[in-house]
């Protein structure tokens, strides 16, 4: 009965909404009629912002419900701004006492953050403030990032509970997204006690999945509704995940009301530098926040996220929320921005970005294809970000390449180009160290180049199984699996088995074990393939893998007569081909279907060249990396 009146509640306030807004060149943002997930856990909250101490302090009526049919004795949250409250936490512990080149030691006593609850209650009445606890799921006795809170009674497998807690959220001096900087900039994101996931482990047991705040590890929550009121300075620009549904000044502070449905978390920020911008795709209202000085960046943006919006809708999914909004910080506050949360991104640049780079698009394109996997599938970013990380960058290259050009969609400039994907199988193959790339493990359990292995090998991979099967198959494939997952936080054999039953429908028994293989294998493995000619002598060709993972790829040989001539080659090392003619150039895999191969200038051999040439063309191809590894972290 509490949801249904919560919605009819939002129901009247949609209607006095669509009746009192003036007529604009753009869609509003509007809450949503009906509900689009199972609402586990809904936050009431109330803010209070004193930008001088950087501090918000707030009430908070959270509902939680539980999902499963086992009673429940004990609560667990996430306590996440107290990673930057001291040396001593588990996400600080690991950095020798720098963080991005600065010394975490040289900080004032009042430039550390922290959450506090100052109290906490049941909504009948019941303090449980005395019982609360830090607790060590993660080993590390002095993390303060999770909060047990033992209940006087058990919740029944679907009843709820409804908790009043009053607590303070300082603010850090900006150490990693959450914090303040310059100029009284806030952006409040991992800020308040949330609640952990209960759900059914791998093993089918039930219990609280809350893990300490550690580097390389992102979010995860129940999704639930949120609505958050916050006052602060009236010369103060704010952003905030959902809509703005209603909004008052008074004495000098405002107070802005949001409402965000169907979502894990809420993040917001304020700041005076901030100018806005609005415009809309079909019925989807965009919000651009952007500092005066990089206002030349805001058509870039909203065009990137109209193309992100179009590209979705085309080939995985509508976009499901009624609206978006994209921050990005000022130059002082870059270390705010390059992340995401439900419905609202932080996106990066510098002044006078020049158009032939289009990094900054490619940053925000990659934020906002967040939303359809760290927000709507929701899967587990602590222990399975490839699921998020991966995807993302995958369909980050996709859009890129689709609007910016295959060959120039990073860069274009005086003769040098370069694509996204091609700069994500970079990443990957030229990793000093292949021996431990599976991806499909907790972020904490990754050591090493952890964006290449999380990031741009598992876009290579999907890469390289769309050129097997084809994009339509691929887009078909990856439509079903949002639609059937979406809002139900899928996870890595979740995945696993959607594609094993697509391709079982589609294609052949060794092909289903081939493709499926090539997925298992860069999830779970290391292997990698690197293919190549051994040698060319008049009409007899060696083939070879300097890897142990092995694909099916086309030969094609040219005869010194320009006679073609196409083999079918299953990848075991090595392959001897003869030809009745002298062999002209040999060819593995032309199409370069297998984007996985760590070396691609090895795949080709001709008689006529010298191994002078060869060395000028792979020295060529080494500065056109060189450059735009140079001009990528610019």
């Amino acid at each position: 009965m509490m949801y249904i009146n919560i919605h009819l509640r939002y129901c009247f306030l949609l209607a006095a909404l669509v009746i009192g807004l003036a007529t604009s060149g753009y869609a509003q943002c509007l809450p949503l009629s009906t509900a689009q997930s199972e609402r586990i856990a809904d936050y009431q909250m109330e803010l209070s912002l004193d930008h001088d101490q950087k501090m918000a302090s707030g009430t908070a009526l959270i509902t939680w419900r539980n999902p499963s049919p086992k009673a429940v004795k004990e609560l667990k949250m996430y306590m996440y701004l107290n990673a930057f409250k001291n040396m001593k936490s588990t996400w600080l512990r690991g950095t020798d006492g720098e963080v991005f080149g600065r010394q975490m030691s040289e900080r004032a006593a009042e430039e550390w953050g922290y959450v506090t609850i100052d109290s906490i209650s049941i909504k009948d009445g019941t303090d449980l403030t005395g019982g609360i606890q830090y607790v060590q799921v993660d080993g590390n006795e002095d993390d303060e990032t999770v909060l047990s809170i033992p209940l006087p009674r058990s919740v029944r497998g679907g009843d709820s509970i409804v908790l009043s807690v009053d607590f303070r959220a300082k603010l850090p001096k900006t150490i990693a997204r959450s914090g303040y900087g310059e100029n009284n900039f806030h952006l409040f994101v991992h800020w308040y006690p949330k609640l952990g996931v209960y759900e059914q482990d791998k093993e089918g047991q039930w219990g609280w999945n809350c893990h300490q705040f550690m580097q390389r590890t992102e979010f995860y929550g129940d999704f639930g509704l949120y609505d958050v009121s916050i006052t602060c300075d009236d010369s103060f620009t704010v952003g905030a995940s959902g809509c703005l549904v209603a909004e008052s000044q008074s004495e000098g502070r405002q107070t802005l009301r949001y409402i965000a449905e169907d979502v894990i978390d809420f993040a917001w920020c304020v700041s005076p530098e901030l100018e806005v911008y609005e415009d809309s795709w079909q019925d989807i209202y965009i919000r651009l926040l952007v500092p005066r000085d990089h206002r030349g960046m805001a058509e870039r943006y909203m065009a990137a996220t109209k193309n992100a919006l179009q590209y979705f809708n085309d080939h995985l999914g509508k976009y499901p929320y009624p609206g978006i909004t994209i921050m990005d910080p000022p130059f002082h506050s870059l270390r705010n921005g390059f992340m995401e949360y439900p419905t609202f991104a932080t996106a990066g640049t510098v002044y006078g970005m020049p158009g032939w780079f289009k990094g900054s698009e490619s940053l925000a394109i990659h934020e906002f294809a967040h939303q359809f996997f760290m927000a709507v599938l929701a899967n587990n970013e602590k222990e399975e970000a490839w699921l998020d990380e991966g995807f993302v960058t995958y369909y980050e290259d996709r859009i890129m390449e689709a609007y910016y050009g295959v060959h120039s969609s990073q860069l274009d400039v005086f003769g040098i180009r370069y694509g996204n994907s091609a700069l994500s199988r970079k990443e990957y193959v030229s990793m000093r160290n292949h021996s431990s790339t599976a991806i499909a493990r907790p972020g904490w359990e990754i050591t090493g180049n952890y964006k290449g292995i999380v990031y741009s090998k598992t876009a290579t991979m999907l890469k390289t199984l769309e050129r097997y099967i084809s994009r339509n198959k691929m887009d078909e494939m990856m439509r079903a699996y949002f639609e059937q997952y979406k809002f139900t936080h899928p996870r890595t054999e979740t995945f696993v088995n959607h594609l094993k039953t697509y391709l079982q429908a589609n294609y052949s028994a060794s092909e289903v074990d081939t493709y499926l293989g090539l997925v298992n294998a860069c999830l779970h493995g290391s292997d990698t393939v690197d293919y190549y000619v051994e040698s060319i002598t008049e009409n007899s060709t060696t083939l070879n893998n300097k890897g142990a993972l092995r694909m099916p790829v086309e030969i094609e040989l040219i005869s010194i007569t320009n006679d073609t001539i196409r083999q079918h080659w299953d990848g075991s090392s090595p392959k001897t081909i003869t030809l009745k003619d002298e062999i002209s150039s040999v060819h593995i895999d032309p199409e370069q279907k297998l984007y996985l191969d760590l070396n691609l200038n090895n795949n080709s051999l001709k008689t006529t060249q010298t191994s002078f040439s060869r060395y000028i063309l792979k020295s060529i191809t080494s500065i056109q990396h060189a450059l735009q590894s140079l001009s990528f972290l610019l």
